[in-house]
């Protein structure tokens, strides 16, 4: 008996084995290169979201330190990767805050009643307050490199990568001859998360003191990350008109000389996270707010709510809608702003119905606005025109990438109450 040959198997075989070949290799590319990209653009997302809130956690320090409010404001800390059937994803991106060692802030050759050169800032701040610390935000992407990470310290924000220091926000904590010191007094968690965080900022009791340098150096030492060719940079405007002299820097210390014959006004509140500080002033100037006021809030947590922000040209219309069952009465507006250019406004007009505000200076003190803006009705929706001012008096028109922080007084049922607004308005 003869048998045929045993070949008619092979090539299906062989074509099998070629194809599920090829579609290993394909899988193992997508693995290798898709899935990478798309988590990158992920992170990247997140990354631009993590900006905004950082702005608005150092908002809402600069508001309660400025106000005696406390202020509350969320970052969202990391961020889940999109969901796959066969494809595999790292463990989620999650974020840290944190800071530095607390440091002293010293006043020298300042009037120190003990007759010493220094004086520490307790003095002012409260005794065990004259120290601060930064407050840091660093993000742990798997693919995503350079972020670096977010700082606020002394008055500045700014990035910290490979290359050095790009600014957010460089608003000196010296003014002319008004020097205003916002000690952070505690450190936040330290934990890694990829959830929402929320931060409470609260502040201590304000305290103040008239100096004059006599014609003897004054000077403010501090801790900081940056270096003192840095701070010149920051204080500029202070140095050209006169206000600061030498700026020099030995260990983790920069020492700001001011003008040898001026009087300045220094005030001070401390700000903690979770806890107020509790020391009070030698020389107390105001006592601690009771306002509560949230960052972004919803229906749930506040009456005032944004609804939307829209800008034609450079002018931005905001929409603020009274969700509350009363009457709700705008009492007084403060704002920040916040540019990629380091180029910010001065001032701002808020227009409603034709009437407009006195001007709101930037960074500045609660600005009374009772009387230009009219009360909303239960339900009542309103838009606002927001007009920025250059300190050349020209309009500031608001660029795709800029951000301005608009914190709002406002009562209902006869309380007080506020609340604090990140807003982009984008054409």
């Amino acid at each position: 008996m003869r048998f045929r040959d045993g070949e008619r198997g092979v090539s299906p075989v062989i074509g099998f084995v070629f194809v599920f070949g090829f579609a290993i290799v394909l899988v193992s590319g997508y693995q290798a290169t898709v899935v990478p990209s798309q988590n990158e653009a992920t992170e990247f997302n997140h990354y631009t979201e993590a900006q905004n809130d950082f702005a608005a956690l150092q908002a809402a320090f600069d508001n309660a330190g400025s106000t005696g409010d406390t202020y509350q404001a969320t970052i969202r800390m990391g961020t889940q990767y999109p969901a796959r059937t066969i494809f595999l994803n790292p463990a989620p991106a999650t974020g840290q805050l944190s800071s530095s060692a607390s440091g002293n802030i010293t006043l020298i050759d300042a009037g120190d009643p003990d007759g010493d050169d220094e004086r520490p800032a307790d003095d002012i701040c409260g005794t065990g307050q004259g120290n601060t610390r930064t407050f840091e935000y660093q993000p742990n992407y798997n693919e995503l490199s350079g972020t670096g990470r977010f700082v606020f310290e002394n008055g500045v924000a700014y990035r910290q990568i490979d290359d050095g220091v790009v600014f957010t926000d460089s608003d000196s904590f010296i003014d002319g001859t008004d020097i205003d010191l916002r000690p952070l007094t505690s450190a936040p968690s330290t934990t890694r998360s990829a959830d929402t965080q929320e931060v409470t900022f609260k502040p201590g009791e304000d305290g103040g003191a008239a100096i004059t340098s006599n014609n003897t150096t004054f000077a403010i030492r501090f801790p900081s990350r940056l270096s003192n060719e840095t701070w010149e940079d920051v204080l500029d405007d202070e140095i050209q008109n006169g206000s600061v002299g030498n700026v020099t820097k030995s260990d983790n210390n920069v020492t700001v000389e001011l003008n040898e014959s001026r009087e300045y006004t220094v005030t001070c509140r401390a700000v903690g996270i979770g806890d107020t500080p509790s020391a009070v002033p030698d020389t107390q100037q105001a006592g601690t707010g009771e306002t509560t006021s949230t960052t972004n809030p919803s229906p749930a947590q506040a009456a005032l709510v944004w609804e939307n922000a829209s800008r034609s040209g450079g002018t931005p219309e905001v929409e603020f809608k009274n969700t509350g069952n009363s009457k709700l009465n705008i009492t007084s507006v403060q704002f920040q702003f916040y540019s990629s250019q380091n180029n910010v406004p001065s001032k701002l007009n808020i227009t409603d119905s034709g009437t407009t505000t006195n001007s709101i200076d930037y960074g500045g003190n609660y600005v009374d606005v009772s009387d230009e803006i009219s009360p909303l009705s239960s339900g009542e929706t309103k838009s606002y025109t927001f007009t920025f001012y250059k300190n050349n008096g020209m309009v500031y028109n608001v660029q795709n990438d800029d951000f301005f922080v608009i914190s709002i007084r406002y009562s209902t049922d006869g309380e007080s109450t506020g609340g604090t607004y990140f807003i982009a308005a984008t054409n």
